[in-house]
């Protein structure tokens, strides 16, 4: 949250005219023209925890930008100006700053309103966002009689510790210090849900997605998967479940902010933004007291939980808070600890949450409905219908395109667009979990796994097919217990069916337990989970883990992340092995949060006839071949780290033959570097095979075997999006595919022995085939390690066959940031400066594309990633860098210079329908990132 009392003056926007000075002439109206227009004077604090140097937009009624000002060190702003009646009331928006607690930008937009030119104050908080949101959702819009259910409906059912006794409305009532502390640690609760739910559900989903969907469910005030439109049950179930998690932490005063106790930073935050005098009584976060409301609230979710998941060891924990819901039994946190409950419930709910993620469409609607309270939180789960039927896939694949400034999470169909052709397709890509279907043929999943489902919808909920078994709470298609989980610990020494999960042996009743991940799948059913705890787990050479139950979900178990290690190889000659670590060989397998290392030849991968598989959070590091290899379609890697693969590249994308397509898989949000080196950075050895050592280690590739010798490609409308690669030996980039989108990639210093951040090879010269760059980055910084300065790269995009290049940004390389010379296509707001620039070839066209800077220049990246975090989080370390350094900068010439082209870019300046690339201004900015938004 961004808070206080202290009002300091800011700075607007210098287009606008605003009074300056107290009670100074008031300059002309702000808005539209013509007509009544009042003085307008109001103040207000930002925070999910408190946010300094926010961007404050202030919108009209169209959200239509009006003002900008920004939050002071104490997290808080004002505004006085002449603004026209017509625009009420004012949608007011934060973004960017920097959050105290996480030390980072927002994670989301902080929303509130002034419904009349007559109020003086408005917060921006979680609270104040949802009770926006929802208004607007309702029938009739942003009308005060909306406003005020939604206030209601927020307060009661998200509480989050919010105390309405201190803070009746969280849009109007001023933060100070007999409530700075509420206001804090409720909207930093809140805010962790957000995170949480985004981060299960995974894909392009935003926390902003989060709050939009859960908005809508609300405009009833209830929380129950069947609001308004927009409203997304999948998505719901999820939150109430996290919702658990974070209130059981927060009342337990251990919250978890980014895998990080939040309590000292919460504390900091505070003292930060209030006076001097203020801070010698204020209250620590520890020192909060438990409301009713949030005990109601985490009743709900806990019952909701235990309903599709018995196995939570609840206890009488459901008892308990309904006999402190008076409030009269002291201090929450040391009841709870005297009746037992500790934070390896908080851990344990991590398997809950992957159930319901996985869970088919009747584990959804139990948690919802018992959450809501339509329906009796009895232990039911294991009593869902199945998904049963054949796979008919009829829905086209499509994407969704939204602000690169943002890191959109955008993904196509492929195929190219010329600004007076034909469209790119774009829609929403979900892969959290649940029934989803992917176009051209079609994959669906029943649990955890990914592929395309139609705009707005839910992957649980929406598509034209189904398959047959389900996970997590749902009975699967064969006899069994299929939604029950089963546990591995190297710390067994054989089978039981007494596991203890607290204790790590064999003396509980937590179910049934195995000392090897195979020797639990061998057991596993259609549709189960297998949670393994931390620990190494060897592979001996020429063996594999295979998974090859349809539908089961293998995890680390709550935050914990074992190994999967192999017996090692050498680097300094051919590998005689051929085996992959952890092969996927079976549709809809979800895989999380592994490391995977010492790999003989490949660390990990898909079959060729996979389809609906979801990898993320996966770690491969130290193999000899490929780190991961992609074959199969409509599956997907996320949230992945790849290094120091010793003669293969992190990522490939290579069929066994040609017999087989790859087609409609989606690698997003992926890290990979130093393949083709030494832990040290130096290059591998030359080997048989790897002639000059390093001489196949891309970070990410598609071999050539998907188009040689072929007159059309078996590799197309695959779709790589954000993922980041660095100072690998070969290319960093090297695809030969075709009707495939590049999204928002970003590659650096990589060679020498390929010297391109991006080649691209062979694919079909028909336009109709066409590969889509699309805000894609290059860099050269001029001091790779183990390399000299114009080596890495020599050469920044190299494009051949039919390719299209939309807002590229190219600088740093040693003989051509862009050589399309040979390529058919066309390259369009696009930048290159340095020692070389552009280089068209007669096929392809060129418009609206620059060859100096426009102010940017080119940096060196800090490539120290922080340790014990996410690889979420890291992939985020290393974007924001880029964005920082390249999103023009006020004045730049790239700004508005670019033209805008209807099958890429929305309709109109601001805020989109997800469906296209969003722009400020009077037209798109030329280069990869957009500024304004």
């Amino acid at each position: 949250m961004k808070l206080l009392r202290t009002i300091a003056a800011i700075t607007l926007s210098t287009s606008l005219l605003v009074a300056c000075g107290g009670g100074g002439a008031v300059s002309t109206p702000v808005g539209e023209t013509g007509g009544a227009s009042s003085r307008v004077a109001f103040d207000g604090s930002v925070g999910d925890g408190p946010v300094v140097g926010a961007t404050v937009s202030i919108r009209d009624r169209n959200f239509r930008l009006l003002a900008t000002t920004s939050s002071t060190d104490r997290a808080s702003f004002n505004f006085d100006g002449e603004i026209a009646d017509s625009a009420f009331p004012l949608i007011i928006e934060a973004t960017e700053g920097i959050d105290l607690v996480t030390n980072a930008a927002p994670d989301f937009v902080l929303s509130g309103v002034v419904m009349t030119p007559s109020q003086t104050r408005v917060n921006l908080t979680p609270h104040t966002t949802m009770m926006v949101k929802s208004a607007l959702a309702m029938e009739g819009g942003l009308t005060q009689a909306n406003l005020e259910r939604a206030r209601s409906a927020v307060t009661t059912r998200l509480n989050f510790g919010l105390d309405t006794s201190k803070v009746p409305d969280p849009m109007s009532t001023e933060v100070t210090i007999d409530n700075v502390t509420e206001v804090t640690l409720s909207s930093e609760v809140f805010g962790e849900m957000a995170r949480r739910t985004a981060y299960w559900i995974g894909g392009n989903v935003s926390e902003d997605d989060i709050f939009t969907a859960l908005a809508a469910d609300l405009v009833d005030s209830v929380l129950d998967g069947r609001g308004a439109e927009g409203t997304v049950a999948r998505y719901t179930a999820i939150a109430h479940v996290v919702s658990a998690q974070v209130l059981i932490e927060a009342m337990l005063d251990g919250l978890q902010v980014n895998n990080q106790p939040a309590n000292a930073a919460l504390d900091s935050a505070i003292n930060r933004v209030l006076s001097t005098a203020d801070r010698s009584v204020r209250r620590s976060v520890s020192e909060v007291n438990v409301n009713s409301l949030m005990l109601s609230q985490a009743q709900a979710a806990l019952a909701a939980a235990q309903a599709i998941d018995p196995n939570i060891p609840l206890g009488d924990l459901l008892s308990l808070l309904s006999g402190l819901q008076d409030g009269t039994a002291g201090n929450t946190g040391e009841a709870l600890s005297n009746a037992g409950v500790d934070s390896s419930l908080s851990n344990g709910l991590d398997q809950t949450i992957s159930i319901v993620a996985n869970s088919n469409n009747s584990g959804v609607e139990q948690v919802n409905q018992v959450a809501s309270g339509s329906l009796s939180g009895s232990n039911s789960s294991n009593t869902s219908s199945e998904s049963t039927g054949s796979s008919t896939g009829s829905n086209s694949s499509e994407t969704t395109a939204g602000n690169s400034n943002a890191g959109s999470d955008i993904n196509s169909s492929g195929g190219g667009s010329s600004a007076g052709g034909s469209e790119v397709a774009f829609a929403s890509t979900s892969t959290g979990g649940g029934v989803t279907s992917s176009g051209g043929g079609g994959s669906t999943t029943a649990g955890g796994s990914s592929g395309n489902a139609p705009t707005g919808g839910s992957s649980g909920e929406s598509g034209s097919s189904t398959s047959s078994g389900s996970s997590g709470g749902g009975a699967g298609s064969s006899a069994g217990n299929s939604g029950e989980t089963l546990y591995v610990d190297i710390q067994l020494s054989g089978d039981c069916a007494s596991y203890s999960i607290a204790k790590r042996n064999c003396s509980g009743s937590d179910g049934d337990a195995y000392p090897s991940i195979r020797d639990a799948i061998a057991v596993a059913q259609v549709g189960q989970t297998v949670l393994v705890r931390s620990g190494i787990y060897p592979v001996a050479s020429s063996d594999e883990v295979v998974i090859d139950v349809q539908g089961l979900t293998l995890a680390g178990y709550g935050d914990e992340r074992p190994v999967i290690e192999g017996a090692g190889f050498p680097y300094d000659a051919q590998s005689n092995e051929r085996t992959t670590l952890l092969r996927i060989a079976a549709d809809d397998v979800t895989v999380r949060q592994f490391e995977i290392r010492e790999c003989p030849y490949e660390c990990a991968g898909f079959n060729k006839d996979v389809s609906g598989a979801l990898v993320e959070e996966i770690y491969a590091h130290h193999g000899w071949y490929s780190l991961f290899r992609i074959r199969g379609s409509h599956n997907t890697l996320r949230y992945s780290e790849f290094a120091h693969s010793a003669h293969g590249g992190g990522v490939m994308i290579r069929p066994d033959d040609q017999s087989v397509p790859i087609n409609e898989n989606l690698v997003y949000r992926v890290i990979s570097h130093h393949n083709g080196r030494y832990s040290d950075g130096r290059k591998s050895p030359e080997v048989p095979g790897d002639p000059g050592g390093g001489g196949n280690s891309d970070g990410m590739g598609a071999s050539k075997f998907c188009s040689d010798n072929l007159s059309s490609n078996v590799c197309r409308r695959n779709k790589v999006v954000e993922v980041i690669v660095w100072h690998n030996a070969d290319d960093g980039f090297d695809f030969s595919m075709s009707e495939s989108l590049y999204q928002g990639l970003i590659s650096f210093d990589n060679g020498p022995a390929g010297q391109r951040n991006y080649k691209i090879l062979r694919g079909e010269d028909q336009a109709d085939n066409a590969n889509t760059y699309l805000g894609c980055v290059s860099l050269g910084t001029g001091s790779p390690e183990h390399c000299s300065p114009n080596e890495c790269p020599l050469r920044g995009f190299e494009l051949r066959g039919a390719a299209n290049a939309y807002h590229i940004l190219a600088t740093g390389a040693g003989s051509h940031n862009f050589m399309g010379a040979s390529a058919t296509g066309e390259v369009v707001n696009s930048v290159a400066w340095g020692d070389s620039d552009f280089t068209y070839g007669s096929n392809m066209s060129h418009q609206a594309n620059s060859e100096v800077s426009g102010g940017l220049s080119r940096f060196v990246p800090n490539l120290d990633l922080p340790e014990g975090i996410s690889i979420r989080e890291r992939w985020a370390y290393m974007h924001n860098q880029f964005r920082s350094a390249f999103t023009p900068p006020a004045g730049s010439a790239l700004i508005d210079a670019g033209v805008h082209l209807s099958a890429i870019h929305c309709p109109e300046p601001g805020p989109g329908d997800g469906e296209c690339r969003e722009w400020s201004g009077q037209a798109p900015d030329i280069g990869a990132f957009e500024s304004g938004l």
